[in-house]
């Protein structure tokens, strides 16, 4: 039982090398996601204050050309 939960906790340790290693040689790209998610969150407030001022202002449909 010991001997079962030690291999298992060596394989997470390897998988969790393996995942260290791969951020290390990707760490541009991590950065670039990073970047995103941060143009994102700066965004999306605006976007949302945006979406709900235009659902108490809804577009006169006369004025539209068909």
């Amino acid at each position: 039982m010991i001997a079962q939960a030690y291999d298992e906790l060596l394989a997470q340790v390897s998988g969790l090398k393996q995942e260290w290693d791969f951020l290390q040689e990707n760490v541009l790209l991590l950065l670039l996601q990073i970047f995103a998610l941060c143009l994102v969150a700066f965004a999306a407030p605006f976007r949302i204050g945006k979406s709900l001022v235009d659902l108490g202002n809804p577009p006169d449909l006369g004025d539209s050309a068909f």
